[in-house]
């Protein structure tokens, strides 16, 4: 006959829920805990989380299962994305233009059988 094993017991919660209203700091080892000494080093000096955090009031309302869906329409959403993209473009054309030195302009070397220079007064007669 086969033995028949008995289950494993559960690995204890390393990270266990605590109401923040409960919840205490140990002042000698750092630990949070809900009870009346702390688990880690059995240290009964602690101060209460709520000195810092205050918790708010619980409400008992009842949550959708699914959140809504956004109520704005598309055409409106595609308008102020359109909006957003020219204020953007228009804030970063201003910005080139106050704060970055212009570029100096490169002439084109001329075509073979063309002057090298601006053409002259004296060869128009």
């Amino acid at each position: 006959m086969a033995r028949e094993r008995a289950p494993l017991p559960e690995p204890p919660d390393l990270y266990p829920y605590v109401d923040l209203r409960r919840a205490r700091l140990c002042l000698d080892c750092e630990v949070i805990f809900a009870g009346p000494q702390c688990p880690a080093c059995a240290s009964q000096s602690f101060v209460p989380i709520t000195r810092w955090i205050r918790p708010t009031e619980r409400r008992d309302v009842e949550r959708p299962g699914e959140a809504p869906a956004a109520t704005v329409p598309k055409k409106q959403r595609s308008g102020v994305l359109k909006k957003s993209l020219y204020v953007g473009l228009g804030a970063y054309g201003v910005w080139k233009m106050l704060f970055q030195p212009a570029r100096p302009r490169r002439r084109k070397p001329p075509a073979p059988g063309e002057p090298s220079g601006p053409p002259s007064d004296d060869s128009k007669a």
